[in-house]
């Protein structure tokens, strides 16, 4: 390594450092109790370890994929304690290294003092910390999203500069992010968000090469949801059912129910927040009201500079509503 590139690295190590740090210190204590979901993980990882019989999806408490909780198990069974802490380990790790991630997303996409800002605000984030030391499946999915958008991105830069190897990362990048689909329900709809990231793409690497990569790419996270898809198709009900719990389909007035969500969504950040002390202060909003202001100065830039962005947030406040609207159009009702 040159002096010049071991000087780069030293900052992305200190913010991987302080992200581990918030995620993994004091971590048997706190927070204290075991949160109900994080004890049916608990109850299924275990099970899991005792009878070799890891599932693709479990169907309790709701229905759960199950990537996050059989890695849940293995660490029970190789840590050797059946304790809350080692269920929020994974989470730990998962969380961590999703900073990594999201450094190398940001570099490819803007520049290397974006990134190294990016990853020390996810580092210190509230809301990051907090879910990277809950043992449950949110975490983990931005895990996957980020890594496999990150070697999406990179594959077509090598086809663009002409790199053999360009194959392989296309293939990783497919493999990571169709693993996603095995972590929590809200990942269906990142084809959306993957999708929103194509235009600027072709103006970049050229579409030619896009759409090379993309078809590669698509093929390998076909293979990787492969098992989740087969077990949907005899087990329909399942695939539905937890999405059918918290539909807006379920509002005699959906439309209206979607824009009040939009509402309240947006409203959450400078106005009146979650009551959940879990996720927020009860009540307050989630930013202090100069940060409020900014964020929305953001979002005012991102609407000229970065359109593709504000699908993402958009998809995030609308994701129940087109789950279920896009899954009766499929399959018809269940």
């Amino acid at each position: 390594m040159s002096r010049s590139s071991f000087t780069k690295t030293i900052p992305v190590a200190a913010v991987f450092l302080v992200a581990a740090f918030l995620r993994l210190y004091r971590l048997p204590e706190v927070p204290p109790g075991l949160h109900p979901d994080e004890a049916m993980n608990g109850i299924n990882a275990l099970e899991a370890w005792r009878t070799g019989h890891f599932r693709v999806f479990y169907p309790e408490n709701g229905g759960r994929e199950g990537l996050f909780i059989n890695t849940q198990s293995l660490a029970l069974g190789l840590v050797g304690h059946n304790e809350p802490w080692v269920l929020r380990l994974v989470s730990a790790i998962f969380g961590s290294l999703t900073v990594i991630a999201f450094y190398f997303f940001c570099r490819e996409i803007s520049d290397e003092s974006t990134a190294r800002l990016a990853a020390l605000f996810m580092a210190t984030s509230v809301w990051h910390i907090t879910m990277s030391r809950f043992g449950t499946r949110p975490v983990s999915a931005l895990f996957f999203l980020l890594w496999g958008l990150y070697l999406f991105w990179r594959s077509t830069r090598s086809l663009a500069e002409g790199l053999r190897w360009y194959i392989l990362e296309a293939i990783a990048a497919g493999l990571v992010y169709g693993l996603g689909f095995h972590t929590y329900t809200t990942y269906r709809i990142t084809p959306l968000m993957v999708t929103a990231i194509l235009p600027r793409m072709s103006r970049q690497f050229g579409r030619r090469n896009v759409v090379k990569v993309g078809s590669i790419a698509a093929t390998a996270a076909l293979v990787a949801v492969l098992p989740l898809a087969l077990y949907f198709l005899d087990h329909r009900a399942d695939f539905v059912r937890r999405i059918g719990e918290v539909s807006l389909m379920a509002s005699p007035h959906p439309i209206l129910q979607l824009l009040s969500s939009i509402a309240k969504t947006v409203g959450m950040y400078a106005f009146a927040g979650d009551e959940n002390w879990r996720h927020n202060l009860s009540g307050q909003p989630m930013l202090f009201w100069p940060v409020a202001i900014l964020c929305f100065i953001g979002l005012g830039l991102a609407v000229f500079r970065q359109r593709w962005l504000l699908v993402f947030w958009v998809a995030g406040c609308c994701r129940r509503y087109c789950r279920r609207r896009i899954f009766r159009m499929l399959c018809g009702p269940v």
